[in-house]
């Protein structure tokens, strides 16, 4: 899933556990609130234009299919 840059980002590395923080929506699904959802950052540090979650298995359990 890619996600705009943002400066909250800056503060990551790849590897990093994140958090979704409230009031973000998912870019790929109108409408779908991504807040508290878990995962590790595999690409984008404070230079990338976007970067990439790999959402944890938490997160996924909990996650509809349909946004599998």
């Amino acid at each position: 899933m890619n996600f705009p840059r943002s400066k909250r980002f800056a503060k990551f590395k790849v590897g990093d556990a994140v958090v979704v923080n409230e009031g973000v929506m998912c870019p790929d699904f109108e409408g779908l609130s991504i807040a508290g959802w878990q995962g590790f950052l595999l690409e984008g540090e404070s230079k990338a234009e976007n970067v990439k979650l790999h959402w944890d298995e938490q997160t996924l359990r909990n996650m509809s299919t349909e946004y599998i």
